[in-house]
């Protein structure tokens, strides 16, 4: 399994980068500017035994976010997971809070899922038509390439035997559910780390 975490230097990214890797995943750790720690962590999952690499970029930004994917392709052919742990946080009062400060947070905490997920998720759909593709020849069925969801159902669909049937069943369950891409949901409270540039009141934090 082949791994993206942002924000992947410290903390929890650091945490899931380094628990995905004694899981058996290779790990692209993205930052955009903790490039020392990442490549400290880096190291370590490559003492592990695993695969890794840093790789610098802005979440919130289109096309570096597209590169990211890109180079996790061009080094290791797919992309099985995608944590998207990268975030800022700016704290103050919602009567003074700067508009600056809000639009930085939106842009990584939100654009940067959706850029990353998109993606990322993009090289994910690609691979299950792929797969998709190689059990259609397999199985006698002619295909084109690239293929796309509707030219693999069609194929499967002009095909009247068990298989076809049982494997446009199965198309379409996981075209349905987004071609067997799945995802999921971890929101944790603050937690105590070595913020820098920020300092915060950590006694909000504690009850």
């Amino acid at each position: 399994r082949t791994a993206i975490v942002t924000g992947g230097s410290r903390g929890i990214g650091k945490a899931l980068a380094e628990g995905l890797a004694a899981h058996g995943a290779d790990v692209a750790i993205v930052v955009r500017s903790t490039v020392d720690r990442a490549e400290a962590v880096a190291n370590d999952i490559r003492a592990s035994g695993r695969k890794a690499m840093v790789i610098k970029a802005d979440v919130s930004n289109e096309e570096d976010t597209a590169r990211v994917a890109a180079e996790v392709i061009a080094k290791w052919g797919r992309i099985d997971i995608l944590v998207n742990n990268a975030g800022v946080i700016y704290p103050g009062n919602a009567e003074t809070y700067s508009l600056a400060d809000w639009r930085r947070t939106m842009a990584v905490n939100l654009e940067g899922v959706f850029l990353m997920s998109q993606a990322a998720g993009l090289q994910m759909i690609l691979e299950e038509l792929r797969l998709f593709s190689t059990r259609l020849e397999s199985a006698g069925l002619a295909v084109s390439a690239p293929l796309t969801p509707a030219e693999i159902v069609r194929a499967v669909r002009t095909r009247s035997n068990p298989f076809a049937e049982t494997q446009h069943r199965a198309l379409a369950s996981t075209l349905a559910a987004g071609l067997g891409v799945s995802a999921g949901d971890l929101a944790p409270m603050a937690v105590d780390e070595d913020w820098e540039h920020v300092r915060v009141d950590r006694s909000v934090h504690r009850s």
